[in-house]
């Protein structure tokens, strides 16, 4: 039996997940590096998975990537840190597994940030600095906590903004583990910019288009990357 742990920061990035025979633990960290650190911390430390999957939404840096893009990232970054490789054996199964189930997705770099990258401007600055593909605001810190730990992980992101597209206002800043912590800001919005609305269904689709694609794709990799761990008994 193996212990995987999938972790992300809401519970709308979590799919429906099924490992027979094994034990899959599940954890959200909220927005931010600091929830990212401690609730990845804290499973490490009591379940001792051995390998970390993490997962979520995120912003397009480039061209190419549209609501709903799949992106495994071989490497993540971060401002003022050396950058984190993925672990090859697990980033080799899940993107041949991918591949042979047709599940559309794209390789690149993802660069976690401490402010959410709400406009087109501040991403398209980020890309062309960094030549990362997406941007979050998590990957990097959960798998610094399992690098640290001696833990194989893997990042999977889903793009909800492209790079041409902005954030409402009200996502920018907010913090939450849960979609409903949204809800009175959107209403909010709604109330006080009526012409903000059609952006607001835009971001209800493509999330949805994200999370079906997150979905996909986990269905893909799990069996894949099972076969590269150890079981334990």
């Amino acid at each position: 039996m193996t212990t995987l742990a999938v972790i992300a920061a809401l519970e709308a990035e979590l799919p429906k997940m099924q490992l027979d025979g094994h034990t899959l633990v599940t954890g959200t960290t909220g927005i931010g590096h600091e929830g990212a650190r401690s609730v990845t911390k804290g499973i490490l430390d009591e379940h001792g998975p051995a390998a970390v999957l993490s997962l979520g939404f995120g912003g397009g840096l480039r061209d190419g990537l549209e609501a709903g893009s799949l992106v495994v990232s071989p490497r993540l970054q971060v401002e003022g840190q050396p950058s984190l490789d993925a672990d090859s054996s697990l980033l080799s199964a899940a993107t041949e597994s991918l591949k042979n189930m047709g599940v559309p997705f794209q390789l690149g770099n993802c660069l976690t940030v401490d402010q959410v990258a709400g406009n087109a401007e501040s991403k398209a600055a980020l890309g062309s600095k960094t030549g990362a593909a997406v941007v979050d605001m998590e990957s990097y810190w959960i798998a610094w906590e399992a690098a640290a730990a001696g833990v194989p992980w893997l990042a999977l992101r889903a793009i909800v903004d492209p790079l041409n597209r902005a954030l409402p206002p009200f996502v920018v800043g907010k913090d939450g583990k849960n979609i409903r912590d949204w809800v009175l800001p959107a209403l909010k919005y709604i109330l006080t910019t009526p012409a903000g609305i059609p952006n607001l269904a835009w971001l209800g689709l493509a999330s949805r288009k994200a999370r079906a694609s997150i979905e996909r794709g986990v269905g893909a990799i799990l069996p894949a990357i099972l076969t590269q761990l150890p079981v334990t008994l």
